[in-house]
């Protein structure tokens, strides 16, 4: 990953025939500021993984290098900055990615229902569950603590090819918090799961 970020950094300045020396490096201060601007609003994110820091740092890096010759040649007409466009959300993808693995929280807990269980520092209930016509299941949730009050309805429906179950997350405020359901079992405990 991180040598896949050096060089969508540094391609975009390097050209195709005709380098003109060192003429590339024109390019750099764009990409160093993006990448120090990132790693500015990263880090009181929690992010302290040396290998996820040289990640986001190189992430900016490219963003802020692909989207200034975007810039630059997108004035040519449209497809002349198109690609470097493209390289702006793969990098944001990235970053996105490297983000939330590094500083993102997970605990996978059991969910009886009527009761309540304590994780990530919030208290979890579970009050049951519905069915809707088409058969997808909805957990009637409750979570409390950080600040936080809310109810959620994470879903479960299985899958039309009959391969396995749809998750989809009851997804809460800022700092997201997703409840997603792993299986529901009829006369057993009922599981769900943070992140």
């Amino acid at each position: 990953g991180l040598l896949l970020l050096v060089l969508m950094a540094l391609a975009p300045a390097l050209r195709w025939v005709r380098q003109q020396g060192m003429s590339w490096l024109t390019l750099l201060p764009a990409g160093l500021v993006a990448g120090g601007l990132t790693l500015a609003v990263t880090l009181p994110m929690g992010l302290r993984d040396p290998v996820y820091v040289a990640l986001v740092f190189l992430t900016g890096c490219a963003i802020g290098i692909n989207a200034w010759m975007a810039a630059r040649l997108f004035k040519r007409g449209w497809m002349f900055g198109a690609g470097y466009a493209g390289h702006v959300g793969v990098a944001l993808m990235a970053l996105g990615i490297a983000v939330s693995t590094s500083v993102g929280r997970t605990e996978r807990l059991t969910l009886p229902a009527g009761q309540t269980v304590e994780a990530l520092g919030m208290k979890v209930s579970f009050a049951g569950r519905q069915t809707d016509p088409r058969g997808a299941q909805y957990l009637d949730m409750h979570v409390e603590g950080r600040g936080l009050s809310f109810n959620a309805k994470p879903r479960l429906m299985e899958s039309p090819r009959g391969d396995g179950m749809i998750r989809t997350p009851a997804i809460h405020g800022w700092p997201e918090l997703y409840l997603s359901p792993v299986d529901v079992k009829t006369g057993a405990p009922q599981t769900a799961e943070p992140v």
